[in-house]
């Protein structure tokens, strides 16, 4: 490696550099590892001021070390000196305490990272009633590079505290909004250029009154985690003109199913791609569904569908025969009591003498479910003959080993024109999808 050309060295370290839900602790990382290598190295990553632009830091509270509180802002000043003018990634946390209260360290940390906020990019910050003064008080002036901005709460905020509308007034390029809180005062959104918004519980709740704050014309995704009932709010269902992906996460399942609040309340016209996430059993209300579908006048593409033991599987054929333009349908099965769910909608979907068929024009499907089943590729095969306004299935998708057994039959459906995929298992973290 040490005889390698800088160029070639580089672009290995950039690798280092690529977006990630989590960065390297403020003390590991990776600029600090490279320039401890060799002499060449160490030459390398002094002159690469991206490796020193993205990092976690995890702020002290008033039980922290005095020692480790100096050096770790000496690492911050380190990092924020060699990054330049890099746009900063940064994940700012707060270290385990009774009250969240920062210490002085803690607060001078803030401080020095907002002295800098001209160059934040993706930054996720901890809001409670120390850090929120912080933020209101030293920010100010315009935030060109920010187009990320994660805020979850950490602690307790008076309810006499106020919004800091410099996110709204100068983060003007703004893309990508995480809200893990719910504000006990008005928090001024940038809703005009924002196209991607996650929310969590808390969040969710509120979700018709973030909505009324404002127009959305640039909104195409949008993640939510019902997990308590809608606040209600007057008025027709609110309009997302441009959304195009919608994911609904739930933890739980509850008498007053959350997902009927949300069908209820949202019209989305240009809607093409819809995912269900549940860590329990998903109710696909029927009524609701057909009705969202009917007032959207929407032709959604694509659908996936996650669950875990149980899901009603007349509520989703049902609903899949409202998707007459669905071409790619994606089941993750968690745990082997889905088995069976997955086995009968593999069944639904194979094709029969019948005319009357579900899902006419599906062609990708998707599947992880505990272990292998043979009747996808039954599935598979009874989806390849043609016939009117039909279209055949074309790529298939399984996160599961087949047995060598089923070879001659995979092979004879590669002949045929068809793309089988074996990914890896996916193993998301489920607090990027399921957020409090």
């Amino acid at each position: 490696m040490p005889d390698l050309p800088p160029e070639i060295l580089m672009e290995v370290f950039s690798y280092c550099c690529l977006p990630s839900q989590s960065y390297y602790r403020l003390q590991k990382s990776p600029a600090l590892s490279l320039i401890q290598v060799c002499q060449e190295w160490r030459s390398i990553a002094l002159r690469m001021n991206e490796l020193w632009a993205s990092f976690a830091l995890r702020l002290p509270s008033l039980t922290g070390s005095t020692t480790v509180e100096q050096n770790l802002l000496e690492l911050l000043s380190l990092h924020l000196a060699r990054s330049n003018s890099h746009p900063l990634s940064i994940d700012v946390d707060i270290d385990n305490s009774p009250n969240c209260s920062l210490s002085e360290a803690g607060l001078q940390y803030i401080i020095l990272l907002c002295q800098h906020s001209r160059r934040w990019f993706d930054v996720k910050l901890p809001i409670n009633h120390t850090t929120l003064p912080l933020l209101t008080s030293h920010l100010s002036g315009s935030l060109p590079c920010l187009e990320s901005l994660h805020l979850r709460l950490d602690g307790a905020i008076g309810k006499g505290s106020h919004g800091a509308p410099f996110f709204a007034n100068h983060a003007t390029n703004l893309r990508k909004l995480v809200l893990l809180c719910s504000m006990p005062f008005d928090l001024p959104l940038p809703t005009v250029q924002l196209t991607e918004m996650h929310l969590g519980a808390a969040a969710t709740m509120a979700l018709l009154q973030i909505i009324d704050n404002g127009a959305w014309p640039c909104l195409t995704i949008l993640h939510l985690n019902p997990y308590y009932q809608l606040k209600s709010s007057d008025g027709p269902p609110r309009l997302l003109p441009r959304l195009k992906k919608l994911i609904i996460a739930l933890r739980d399942s509850y008498n007053r199913n959350p997902i009927i609040d949300l069908l209820d309340s949202l019209q989305t016209p240009v809607l093409e791609s819809f995912e269900v996430w549940g860590l329990r059993g998903i109710i696909l209300p029927r009524h609701s569904f057909v009705c969202f579908m009917q007032r959207a006048s929407c032709k959604i593409t694509h659908l996936r569908v996650t669950f875990q033991d149980s899901l009603t599987t007349s509520n989703l054929l049902h609903n899949l025969r409202t998707l007459p333009m669905l071409s790619h349908l994606g089941i993750f099965a968690l745990g082997s009591e889905a088995m069976n769910t997955a086995a009968d909608i593999l069944q639904a979907l194979t094709i029969s003498s019948s005319s009357d068929y579900l899902l006419p024009h599906l062609t990708s499907f998707e599947l992880q479910i505990a272990s292998f089943l043979t009747i996808l590729l039954d599935m598979v095969e009874s989806r390849l003959a043609p016939r009117d306004n039909f279209s055949p299935i074309q790529c298939v998708a399984c996160h599961n080993s087949p047995p060598t057994t089923d070879s001659a039959r995979l092979a004879a459906l590669t002949k045929q024109g068809v793309v089988l995929l074996w990914p890896p298992r996916e193993r998301p973290r489920k607090n990027a999808i399921f957020m409090l």
